[in-house]
C-alpha cells in the first residue's frame, strides 16, 4: 500500500509540472523530456511517449546492482579507465526515444558525449539487469535500442533464467552469444572480468575486495581500503 501511495503520488507530481507529456496529441521529444523531468522521475521515453521505468525494488536486484557497481566503479576509478554511472543517466537513442540503463561506462577519451542531462552517444559499454517485470518485448526492445546508436558491448543480465547476453559491435556487424558459465571477460572495459554464475540470484559470490583483488586493484599483501 505504501508503495501504490508513493507511485501515485511521484506521478501526479510530474503531472502537475509537466502536463504537456501526458497529452496524446503529439509525441515527446527528447529535448521536451529532459525540459520537464528531473532526477527523480525514473522514466524513459519510448518512441514520444513517457514510461514509467518500473524498479524492481527487490532484495536479490538491489544487492546485486550494488555489488556490481561497487566493483566497476572502483575498478574503472584505480585502472583510470573512464566513468561509470547507474540507473539515473539518461542515454538518448534518437529524437523521441531515450534509455536509463541500469550501468553503463565510457572511456575518458569520450567525456564529450556526457551533458548533465544525457549521455548524448552511445556509450562504450551498457548492462541492463531483467526484472520480474520485464515481459519478453521490452527486454527485446532494449537490445534493439542499444544496437542501433552502436553500443560497442551490451551485456543483458537474466538473473532469474541464470544467462547472460552478450552483445558485441565489430567492423562486420554484431557478434552475440549467450553464457551461463566460466569468466565473463570485457571487451570495452580493457582487463574486467567476472564469472557469469556471479550474476545470477542465488549464487554464491565473492566479496567486493576480493574481486578487486582477483582484478588486481590491490595486491594480496595490501590492506582494503
Amino acid at each position: 500500500m505504501v508503495k501504490q501511495i508513493a507511485k501515485r503520488a511521484q506521478l501526479r507530481r510530474v503531472r502537475q509540472r509537466a502536463p504537456r507529456m501526458w497529452a496524446a496529441n503529439q509525441p515527446l521529444t527528447v529535448e521536451e523530456y529532459l525540459r520537464f523531468t528531473d532526477e527523480d522521475d525514473l522514466c524513459e521515453l519510448v518512441d514520444g511517449v513517457l514510461v514509467e521505468r518500473t524498479m524492481a525494488a527487490v532484495w536479490h536486484h538491489e544487492q546485486l546492482f550494488a555489488w556490481l557497481m561497487a566493483i566497476l566503479r572502483t575498478y574503472v576509478e584505480a585502472k583510470q579507465l573512464g566513468y561509470v554511472s547507474g540507473s539515473r543517466s539518461a542515454v538518448k537513442i534518437n529524437e523521441f526515444r531515450s534509455r536509463l540503463p541500469d550501468m553503463i561506462f565510457i572511456r575518458h577519451e569520450r567525456a564529450h558525449i556526457i551533458t548533465e542531462p544525457i549521455i548524448v552517444e552511445a556509450p562504450d559499454w551498457v548492462l541492463e539487469i531483467r526484472s520480474k517485470t520485464n515481459n519478453p518485448t521490452e527486454w527485446r526492445a532494449l537490445e534493439v535500442d542499444y544496437r542501433s546508436i552502436g553500443v560497442p558491448e551490451l551485456w543483458l543480465v537474466d538473473p532469474q533464467e541464470q544467462v547472460v547476453r552478450v552483445v558485441r559491435k565489430g567492423e562486420s556487424g554484431h557478434t552475440v552469444f549467450e553464457q551461463t558459465e566460466g569468466r565473463l571477460e570485457s571487451a570495452a572495459i580493457p582487463g574486467f572480468w567476472l564469472e557469469a554464475p556471479w550474476l545470477f540470484f542465488d549464487t554464491p559470490r565473492p566479496s567486493v575486495i576480493e574481486i578487486l583483488r582477483m582484478l588486481g586493484v590491490f595486491g594480496m599483501g595490501e590492506a582494503s581500503p
